[in-house]
Parts: structure tokens; C-alpha cells; sequence
């Protein structure tokens, strides 16, 4: 019962970086968003193409992340449910893991 309790402690510490991650690629979007009407605002056609661009590549990335954060939990929750894992350990994995994944998410992006 304790671990699982401890589970549901990192769950709850961790879904405001999950949030921090989702508004940090909303400021990514539109960012770009910004840059495709400042480079192509005089232009229809590159203008709808640089937003179509940066639809494709957003949806493609953050379809991504969201098959790297199930593993994540499910990482998480398998270290968490071996008996012998040390549970301090698999709090920082967990930590440092879901710190790689916004990285490498939001560099792709």
C-alpha cells in the first residue's frame, strides 16, 4: 500500500511539469506562428503553407510525447510495483525521464 501511495505522491508532483510542458509548446506554436505572418505576411500562398508546416510538424511532435509520457507511466509504474526497486530511485528516474522527455520533445519541435 505504501508504494502505491507513493505512486499517487510523484503522480500528483509531476502533473504540474506535465502542464509546464504543454504551455511550453503552446509558446513554442505560436511563436512560429508569429514568424510565419512576419516572413510571409505579404504572401497568401507561403502564409498558408508556413502554418500548414507548422500544423503538421506540432501534431507530429506532440503525438509523440504523448506516446513517450504512457510509457513514461507505465516505466513508472512497473518500477514502482517491483518489490525489490528501490522506490527513491524510481522517483528519480521518473524525474530525470520525464526532464528528457520535454527536452527532446520541444527540440523537435
Amino acid at each position: 500500500m505504501q508504494r502505491q501511495q507513493e505512486l499517487d505522491n510523484l503522480s500528483n508532483e509531476m502533473n504540474p511539469k506535465i502542464n509546464n510542458i504543454e504551455q511550453d509548446f503552446m509558446k513554442k506554436l505560436q511563436i512560429q506562428q508569429q514568424d510565419c505572418a512576419n516572413r510571409y505576411g505579404g504572401n497568401e500562398s507561403k502564409f498558408v503553407e508556413c502554418f500548414q508546416n507548422i500544423e503538421e510538424n506540432s501534431q507530429k511532435v506532440i503525438k509523440r510525447l504523448e506516446y513517450r509520457l504512457q510509457f513514461w507511466r507505465h516505466q513508472t509504474y512497473n518500477c514502482f510495483s517491483n518489490e525489490k526497486a528501490n522506490i527513491e530511485q524510481c522517483k528519480q528516474q521518473a524525474r530525470d525521464n520525464l526532464d528528457q522527455y520535454a527536452r527532446d520533445s520541444l527540440r523537435e519541435f
